[in-house]
């Protein structure tokens, strides 16, 4: 069940791909696996409290319950190495917040501080969502679009041909759009899911249950078909 890489969900660039309901993603025990065939397995970080497996809506992962409760994984070889306005990226998270926390916690990251997508810690109290860009760039959403304990979809694209613009989508639909001149490099190697830094973790909690990550930009048609051909485990 769960297995995102049928004919529903877009494979076109997928690089990252780990999907909490797939029993070929996480088994039940260990690591949590890169299904998109690059192999960049998801290890949690065993030196404090471990992320709790749920067997709901498919299945997911809680985090944040300690201060050292997050995945790291390695960078995909599409990002390795390469500035950020040098690159066509997707990042897809589903994920449900229980804290909007405040600085500096995460969803997703690459890189420590680099390129995150996390509550905006200036609006924390309002649900904003934000793209983060190094050396404080906050790319914030238009409105309130985060209720905690309510699962949604966020998508993140970054076009080389706007290279200094990023979109965001929630829930399959376009909701905002801002530009940087700030142009990090990946070059740490490891990313992470539920903080910014996976050497000194900030964390606060939250579940998600699907990543992917794609070495190209999504078109809307195709970011709302995965997010139709996901939703229905979140009713």
């Amino acid at each position: 069940m769960g297995v995102q890489r049928g004919p529903s969900i877009v494979s076109n660039g997928l690089v990252g791909c780990w999907d909490a309901a797939s029993k070929k993603s996480y088994p039940g025990s260990g690591t949590w696996k890169d299904i998109s065939g690059q192999g960049n397995d998801a290890t949690y970080d065993d030196t404090g409290s471990s992320p709790t497996f749920v067997d709901q809506h498919g299945g997911y992962f809680t985090l944040g319950s300690g201060t050292d409760d997050f995945f790291y994984h390695d960078t995909p070889a599409a990002f390795n190495n390469k500035y950020l306005q040098d690159i066509n990226i997707t990042v897809e998270v589903w994920a449900s917040l229980q804290s909007f926390g405040g600085c500096c916690a995460a969803l997703w990251s690459f890189g420590q501080y680099q390129f995150q997508l996390a509550p905006d810690n200036s609006y924390a109290s309002g649900g904003k969502m934000s793209n983060y860009v190094r050396s404080g760039a906050w790319l914030t959403s238009t409105g309130s679009i985060t209720n905690l304990n309510q699962w949604y979809c966020y998508v993140t694209t970054h076009s080389t041909s706007a290279a200094t613009t990023y979109n965001l989508y929630v829930d399959g639909n376009f909701n905002s759009s801002d530009t940087t001149s700030n142009n990090p490099q990946f070059t740490y190697g490891t990313n992470a899911f539920g903080t910014n830094n996976y050497n000194s973790p900030t964390v606060y909690p939250l579940s998600i249950a699907v990543v992917r990550m794609y070495d190209r930009v999504l078109t809307a048609s195709e970011i709302k078909k995965n997010y139709n051909a996901t939703k229905g485990r979140f009713k």
